[in-house]
């Protein structure tokens, strides 16, 4: 019961922070689940010589501050945040761990047109 009150707080104290700065901050998040393909591993004797990969839950967090505004075009500093939770892969010679998790950071810049339209193509 205490877990999910702290992340309704988290997450409402992060809308309204946001909202309060909405012109020069974004934050967004995201959860699905991770596809990874099965991988051919060479050099094993075996009756199945495919790593397969289980299908992780993965959630993100991205932080956008806006660096530039020219009206038609804008410049954003992000860093997204992602955690792929629990993978499972299986490997018939059984090599590999019991699970996997992994995460990842990248900071970027993006380039939006119209960055104050309700659609914005970027890149």
């Amino acid at each position: 019961m205490r877990k999910p009150f702290s992340v309704t707080v988290l997450v409402l104290v992060m809308i309204l922070a946001s909202s309060a700065a909405a012109q020069r901050n974004e934050f967004t998040g995201i959860i699905g689940r991770t596809f990874i393909s099965d991988k051919g591993v060479t050099g094993v004797v075996s009756a199945d010589n495919i790593l397969h990969s289980g299908k992780g839950l993965t959630l993100e967090a991205n932080y956008g501050r806006r660096l530039m505004n020219l009206g038609i075009a804008g410049l954003t500093f992000e860093v997204p945040f992602a955690v792929n939770f629990n993978e499972k892969p299986h490997f018939d010679v059984n090599l590999v761990p019991k699970d996997n998790k992994a995460f990842f950071v990248t900071p970027s810049l993006r380039a939006n047109i119209f960055p104050e339209a309700g659609l914005s193509p970027w890149g």
